[in-house]
């Protein structure tokens, strides 16, 4: 039985350096619909997406979420990491 193709935004997130191999099963799941969202963010600059994505990155362990961070980039531009991150991961006042 031939393996599942790896999703792109995995495979984009290994060649931008990053160890994949701490990912559970929950977290990978987590991941690519946090991926979907930012896609989706891209297009509509919705709220909800944004809310949407916060509570998909908490679904992953402490130790994978800074991926999620990650695929802002990979969605948009790197520049929107530091902008978008803080309203997903709830920092912003």
């Amino acid at each position: 039985m031939k393996r599942p193709p790896t999703p792109e935004h995995l495979k984009w997130l290994r060649a931008n350096g990053h160890n994949l191999a701490p990912l559970t099963g929950t977290d990978t799941k987590a991941l690519a619909a946090v991926a979907a969202c930012w896609e989706l963010y891209a297009y509509t600059r919705s709220e909800r997406v944004l809310k949407a994505a916060r509570e998909l990155a908490a679904e992953m362990q402490d130790s994978t979420r800074p991926l999620a961070r990650e695929l802002i980039a990979y969605a948009m531009d790197w520049s929107d990491r530091d902008k978008l991150w803080p309203l997903t991961a709830g920092e912003a006042g």
